[in-house]
């Protein structure tokens, strides 16, 4: 996860934008509620007329691989705004930590809205088609909120209570994602590629 790799320096002493245990849980969280409903999406309705992959093509090349490196860097970007931003506004380490992993997990939420076509906008992909889909946004919420508001988990994973305006600043921001991605479906689809 790229917020690990950034290290704000305050007062001469590195900060973690998120501790290890907390990527545990992202990484926990993300792959079983929401990879799993994304596997009952119904294929795309021009599937049958594209050519097929050449045998030779890597499976996740070109437009796949670009998109991806381009949403985990929203991802991160994402969470080490948040994190400066309630750093920032004078919120306590794990405060600002517990907002930026769930900025990161809102953010994963809205890509996978995202990630329901390749090439068509998240507008464009019939709301209802899979609702497990939201039935796996929706247990995510639970957990994470679960992880921000119990303090057992809170002592696990070393996380804190977000009051809700962290809660709105943390969901505007992981908005961010769905332009980005919409844009590089736009420019995919005008013949830009990977």
């Amino acid at each position: 996860l790229l917020p690990v790799l950034f290290f704000p320096v305050v007062g001469g002493e590195p900060l973690l934008p998120v501790e290890p245990v907390q990527i545990l849980w992202v990484n926990l969280v993300v792959a079983v509620g929401l990879a799993l409903p994304l596997a009952l999406e119904r294929g795309e309705p021009d599937a049958m007329l594209r050519p097929p992959r050449r045998r030779d093509e890597p499976l996740l090349g070109g437009t796949v691989l670009v998109r991806s490196l381009l949403a985990a860097c929203v991802v991160g970007a994402s969470g080490i705004a948040s994190f400066l931003l309630e750093r920032g506004a004078g919120a306590e380490l794990r405060q600002a930590q517990t907002a930026a992993v769930t900025t990161a997990i809102l953010t994963q939420c809205f890509y996978l809205l995202e990630c329901r076509s390749l090439s068509r906008s998240v507008f464009a992909v019939p709301a209802w088609s899979n609702p497990w889909i939201y039935a796996g946004i929706g247990g995510v919420l639970l957990a994470q909120a679960a992880f921000v508001h119990l303090p057992l988990l809170n002592r696990l994973f070393e996380s804190s209570p977000l009051p809700a305006e962290v809660w709105g600043r943390s969901l505007l921001v992981a908005l961010a994602v769905v332009p980005v991605v919409g844009a590089h479906k736009a420019w995919a689809r005008r013949g830009g590629g990977g």
